[in-house]
């Protein structure tokens, strides 16, 4: 198959694009890039409801504040709603990551949620959707993103009423230079694993487990295998799930960060 030029008959260049398929409807696809032209404040979105043999341009919204947006990310839940995240950008570079949703499959675009907190430094955010028919957590959304070297999580309940939670650092002292480069998925049972490289640093490769729909941290094995480290303590044990519950030892979430040499 040919390439196929699906932001239309611009000569804006463009940069970090992704794209998503429903994957209920495998007809239905979304896709974004970053704008790189001098004046571009919006993020480019576009969208196919034949497979990706056409395709149709549109836009996020602009948010107070913000000069321009930056470092798209797609995906859909199984209701057929459509998520995109941003960064949203100031003149003096502070940056904020944004959700936003689509309910008519990526034509129009409305501001869900600041997902970072108060956080001003975000950065290279990745979205997963658990897909999974199998998991507790079917539909949850979840991010990955950097704000300087620690390592971040968010992750948003499914459902019309779902809401993402405080951002949650995963990362710890093995990570020592800068975060960036992240990225999470999730398994059949829903189990979550984040991994992000050290690469200005130790050059490891960290990664975290999550048996708790992304909300806390599970120990790695004690002693762990050679090869790995633990560098810090595992946190508090995670919230009752719908799970059958765990004989000894008590359920925990997030593992604590393990580096492959």
């Amino acid at each position: 198959m040919a390439d196929l030029r699906i932001s239309g008959a611009t000569t804006d260049p463009r940069s970090e694009s992704d794209i998503r398929l429903n994957h209920g409807n495998p007809s239905l696809v979304i896709a974004a890039a970053n704008d790189l032209s001098s004046g571009a404040t919006v993020q480019p979105q576009f969208f196919s409801t034949d497979g990706g043999a056409t395709w149709t341009s549109t836009a996020l919204v602009a948010q107070a504040g913000d000069a321009f947006q930056s470092d798209p990310e797609v995906d859909w839940t199984s209701d057929g709603t459509a998520w995109a995240l941003t960064l949203g950008v100031t003149a003096a570079l502070n940056s904020r990551l944004y959700s936003f949703t689509s309910v008519d499959n990526g034509a129009t675009w409305t501001f869900e949620a600041v997902v970072s907190g108060a956080q001003t430094g975000a950065d290279r955010e990745i979205i997963w959707v658990d897909h999974s028919a199998t998991s507790p957590f079917k539909d949850q959304v979840y991010t990955v993103w950097h704000n300087g070297t620690p390592v971040f999580v968010s992750r948003r309940t499914a459902g019309a009423g779902g809401t993402w939670s405080a951002p949650l650092q995963v990362s710890g002292a093995e990570t020592t230079t800068l975060g960036i480069g992240a990225d999470v998925r999730t398994n059949a049972n829903g189990d979550v694993f984040v991994f992000w490289p050290d690469a200005d640093g130790s050059q490891n490769i960290v990664f975290v487990k999550s048996t708790c729909g992304a909300l806390k941290v599970l120990p790695p094995p004690s002693p762990p295998p050679a090869g790995w480290r633990s560098p810090r303590a595992a946190r508090a044990a995670c919230a009752s799930t719908s799970r059958p519950a765990p004989t000894a030892p008590p359920p925990r979430t997030w593992s604590t960060p393990s580096g492959a040499t």
